[in-house]
């Protein structure tokens, strides 16, 4: 009940201002793929001086921050609180995939400042997103042994835990004999006569998920094969199959019992080789049959001539097997003298053991996630669930194309021959590969084969594209960044052109008159050209962020703290 309300409410983390170093802590685990960041506004108001807007900042692991969301304070996302039921403000967040991911906060001042400066963010939380339980597979190995693998990256190591009870109890009991592991097994000395046993593993991780194997049956005489509680195969029981080895026991009962061959076609052709022939020769054969689930019977009868002296004597007998499943066959030989061996009785062992299978498995892609990335690139994690109780040691091939309907030859192989785990996280370092579709396919003992092509497209591009402004071109305008050598500017030419000076014509004398002197103009020089002064270029204001006149050890510096919910 604890897990389910952990994945509705989310986790709530407190921002407290000021009050811790700018460092990272130990990263924290969370069960969700949703998380939000309340803030502090109380303190946020009482800085001196106080920011005008919040950026909240996420990266990858040891990848470049990108910004999430800026907001001024009273503009901060509303968050209920469930710890306190109280309504506060903050940051939502919706992780990229399963993963660690790290976050920082920054202060931006009514006057552009920043703090701290944008290169220099550091990580001041670390998140570990897992939203999935511990993988816990457990099967019977032996009689009385049960052995399980427990897969998951954030598993806590001393959390497997093993417990069991009789098939009419209701309390299950921890086994407290020893310590498990995450690959390991156990066996019990002393089952009571006619007692059947139920064991289960489980196992939690970093998260708090707690992961739980199939209900596996002890004592079992299934060697090698699941022997679980509600773990049939609903496909094969339709198609009339059984469990693998039912009747015809394991090798602790008989040690001689020959291995089981797998064949995907009911026609077969059963091939004896006789052991011994009398002198009155071989004048028939019989085929018995077990389907494991029942008493021996008889098949067919073929008519032979086999003489004492024949070479390397043999006999073909076909066989069509009503439906699939496990039989056994013995080839009784029948002398000339019409003596034969005994006839089979139940419990007797099979000369060969035949398991048909025409039932390619049934495997589906249930859901591909994408995260930041690890070391080598993007982290693709994929699951699968397969139907088939014929499986081999490791069945499953994991394959990528750029179309769905590509031919075979254009698949490219993800992860080859690999063990049914139902998971497998790949990182991926084809820097030119962002989108693409994923196939798996299984083979089992009998080698049909199953595929299935995931039916959404892949993409593995979760970074944010960025630009930044190198100059603005308007008609003849050249506007100049801060940072550009001072423009040169070419002295302008001035040529001053000269006009002969024109004097006015000389008057005629007056002789009645006496005149006084005329006095001749002086020459003038033509007025020089207009020179206009050189256009005056303005830089730019530099757009460093401004001083906030405090030195820089004293201006406040945003950092993130988690509280546990409860925690005071």
């Amino acid at each position: 009940m604890r897990m389910r309300l952990l994945v509705i409410v989310g986790v709530f983390l407190v921002l407290l201002l000021g009050s811790m170093p700018a460092s990272a802590q130990e990263p924290r685990y969370w069960p969700n793929e949703k998380i939000s960041f309340p803030i502090d506004t109380d303190k946020l108001n009482g800085l001196d001086p106080k920011p005008a807007k919040l950026r909240f900042y996420a990266a990858p692991v040891r990848g470049k921050f990108e910004l999430v969301a800026e907001r001024r304070i009273e503009e901060l996302e509303e968050i209920i609180d469930q710890g306190n039921k109280s309504a506060r403000r903050g940051f939502n967040y919706k992780a990229r995939g399963d993963g660690q991911e790290e976050f920082a906060l920054q202060y931006v001042y009514a006057n552009g400042d920043v703090s701290p400066l944008t290169p220099a963010l550091k990580a001041q939380f670390q998140i570990v997103f897992d939203t999935r339980p511990p993988l816990v597979r457990a099967t019977a190995t032996a009689n009385r042994t049960v052995a399980w693998t427990v897969e998951d990256e954030n598993l806590v190591v001393d959390s497997v835990r093993v417990d069991v009870k009789y098939t009419y109890d209701k309390q299950w009991s921890p086994v407290t004999t020893r310590s498990f592991g995450a690959k390991d097994s156990y066996t019990w000395k002393e089952i009571p006569p006619g007692e059947i046993m139920e064991v289960r593993v489980t196992a939690k991780d970093k998260a708090g998920h707690l992961g739980q194997s199939n209900i596996v049956r002890v004592p079992t005489s299934n060697v090698g094969n699941l022997d679980t509680v509600g773990g049939g195969d609903p496909l094969r029981t339709a198609a009339g199959g059984g469990r693998v080895g039912t009747g015809f026991g394991g090798p602790d009962e008989f040690p001689n019992r020959p291995q089981i061959e797998y064949v995907k076609s009911a026609e077969l052709t059963v091939k004896s080789k006789l052991t011994r022939v009398t002198r009155s020769g071989v004048k028939e054969a019989i085929l018995w049959v077990n389907d494991g689930k029942s008493s021996w019977k008889e098949a067919s009868r073929i008519p032979v001539k086999i003489e004492p002296t024949t070479q390397d004597p043999s006999v073909d007998m076909p066989y069509k097997a009503p439906k699939d499943g496990l039989y056994g066959f013995l080839v009784l030989p029948v002398s000339g003298a019409g003596y034969k061996p005994d006839d089979p009785r139940d419990g007797d062992a099979a000369q060969w053991l035949v398991e048909v299978d025409t039932i390619p498995p049934v495997i589906e892609i249930k859901s591909i996630r994408v995260g930041p990335g690890g070391l080598n690139g993007p982290r693709v994690e994929i699951d699968w669930t397969v139907v088939e109780k014929n499986l081999t040691a490791e069945p499953i091939t994991l394959e990528y194309a750029k179309d769905p309907n590509s031919p075979d030859k254009e698949w490219k192989t993800i992860a080859a021959k690999i063990p049914n785990s139902s998971r497998y996280v790949w990182e991926v370092d084809d820097k030119e590969l962002w989108k693409f579709y994923v196939r798996a396919t299984a083979v089992d003992k009998a080698l049909n084969v199953g595929t299935n092509v995931y039916k959404d497209a892949v993409m593995v591009d979760l970074e944010r594209p960025s630009a930044v402004i190198e100059k603005v071109n308007g008609g003849a305008v050249r506007n100049f960044r801060a940072d550009d050598p001072a423009p040169r500017i070419a002295p302008l030419k001035i040529q001053v052109e000269t006009k002969p000076v024109v004097h006015p014509p000389m008057p005629a004398p007056i002789t009645p008159a006496v005149q006084p002197p005329i006095t001749l103009p002086t020459p003038m020089s033509p007025a020089p050209a207009s020179v206009q002064p050189p256009p005056k270029v303005e830089t730019p204001k530099s757009t460093e962020p401004k001083s906030t006149g405090k030195p820089m050890n004293e201006i406040p510096v945003p950092h993130l703290l988690v509280k546990p919910d409860g925690e005071k």
